[in-house]
């Protein structure tokens, strides 16, 4: 079996790997980088940089732990962004190496799609016996005025300042206008945001959206809901115009950061000689990542199903599976973990509130206040974090889960199995958590559910 994957992205790359352990002859192509965005552009660099911040977060917290002496930490952006680059391409490397373990060819070239099994690979066509395409996704343009003016910049640029802005305005508050927010704050900028919606971090749950953004503002961060943005002009720097409750409002800042979500890359589908059925611009996939062409598939955020690293390697392992003729089972889309790292990080999986409400569906839901958790206390972030867990009222299954607090994104992945399993919230409430941790918040969230926290007012 031969198969051509466009795209060494984390989706990608995984599926080349699966691929090549059940016996095909894999060939991945990518024009760019190895570890696409995630790698490279977003989830780990993000990350790196946002771990120097919190040590820089931590050195300003020093003096009330009981630690002098260590006052007047500073961030330094030059290594700052050394640091991450190391990280970055230690890891890009390593995607290397798996790949000539598994004896898959790599290839740097420009691939365009010709029909479900052929391509032209640098303007030489090749037939596979399967074609995946992994492409991924890009910062999306606003079409407003001054979106090329100097200093408006998108995720990649914040990602590779060696100076740090004195503000920044962030156009959206979604995961990427947030978390870039935590960021610079912490390095000391001056932060607005400006969302549309009434709300940030519109797809999680309303409860982390409120926590999160009382303490983005407790931090300094000015945060614009509901708020039309009408263009960039070149005044006092760069001014932000917006309408808000039917009044113009500015802000102006040094750096304008466009965060406004991620569109599909699909100019590979530019001149084939088959028509490919799309979604909202996204390729339109079955629960195989099967598209309508024969012996044409489509994995991460190209199909739009769920734009997530993890998402896009479990429908590279899965695809790869379906073609080489192992029995798969499909992804179950509303159960895939969600996660921001923020200060404090948050977490989500399972249904929302307001999605379970949608559904008509009768529910119970328990709020565990994570100000009565000692590791939270030991750990200094408190305020405002909680722990939500939504259950069926009549069957008690775990329907979903929430956080809002420190280790959020490390507790998540329990309540991803949870969900998996189809464990009720009496399971939760009836397993054993270590003490004194975070993770306990789980155990107590649940209880909530019925009144049975142990540790709550």
């Amino acid at each position: 079996m031969k198969i051509l994957i466009i795209g060494g992205g984390i989706g990608g790359y995984v599926c080349a790997i699966r691929a090549a352990q059940l016996g095909a002859d894999v060939t991945l192509a990518e024009r760019k980088h190895l570890g696409g965005t995630c790698l490279n552009e977003g989830c780990i660099p993000t990350k790196a940089l946002l771990e120097s911040a919190q040590i820089l977060d931590d050195l300003k917290q020093a003096e009330s732990l009981g630690i002098e002496g260590i006052a007047g930490g500073k961030a330094n952006m030059v290594r700052m962004q050394a640091r991450k680059q190391e990280i970055v391409d230690q890891l890009v490397h390593g995607v290397g190496l798996l790949l000539e373990k598994g004896n898959i060819a790599h290839l740097t070239a420009d691939v365009r799609l010709v029909d479900g099994k052929t391509v032209q690979i640098d303007g030489e066509e090749k037939t596979f016996d399967a074609v995946i395409l992994a492409t991924g996704s890009e910062p999306v343009v606003l079409p407003l005025p001054g979106m090329d003016l100097d200093g408006v910049i998108d995720s990649t640029d914040a990602l590779s300042m060696e100076e740090i802005p004195d503000t920044m305005a962030i156009i959206g508050g979604g995961v990427i206008g947030t978390e870039f927010a935590s960021l610079y704050t912490s390095l000391g900028t001056k932060v607005s945001i400006i969302e549309m919606m009434d709300r940030i971090v519109p797809p999680m749950d309303p409860a982390i959206s409120e926590m999160l953004g009382m303490t983005l503002q407790a931090r300094g961060i000015r945060v614009h809901t509901g708020a039309a943005v009408k263009e960039v002009v070149e005044k006092d720097g760069l001014t932000v115009v917006f309408e808000k409750n039917g009044q113009t409002q500015e802000v102006s800042a040094q750096k304008v950061l466009v965060a406004t979500g991620r569109r599909p890359v699909t100019d590979v589908l530019e001149g084939a000689k088959v028509q490919v059925a799309m979604d909202r611009r996204f390729v339109r996939i079955d629960q195989m990542m099967r598209t309508n062409v024969d012996g044409l598939y489509a994995i991460g955020d190209v199909t739009g199903k769920s734009m997530l690293a993890h998402t896009a390697m479990e429908q590279g392992i899965r695809c790869a599976e379906a073609i080489m003729g192992k029995k798969t089972r499909p992804i179950e889309y509303g159960k895939i973990p969600s996660c921001l790292y923020t200060q404090p990080e948050a977490a989500s999986c399972g249904m929302t509130e307001p999605v379970a409400q949608e559904k008509g569906l009768a529910i119970e839901v328990g709020i565990f206040p994570l100000f009565n958790n000692a590791r939270t206390l030991i750990a200094d972030q408190a305020d405002n974090t909680f722990v939500k867990i939504i259950a069926a009222k009549d069957t008690g299954e775990l329907l979903g889960a929430h956080i809002f607090g420190p280790y959020a994104t490390e507790m998540i992945g329990e309540i991803a199995l949870a969900l998996e399993l189809e464990c009720t919230a009496k399971e939760l409430i009836d397993t054993i958590h270590p003490h004194p941790t975070v993770s306990e918040g789980l155990k107590e969230g649940a209880g909530s559910v019925y009144g049975e926290a142990i540790h709550s007012l």
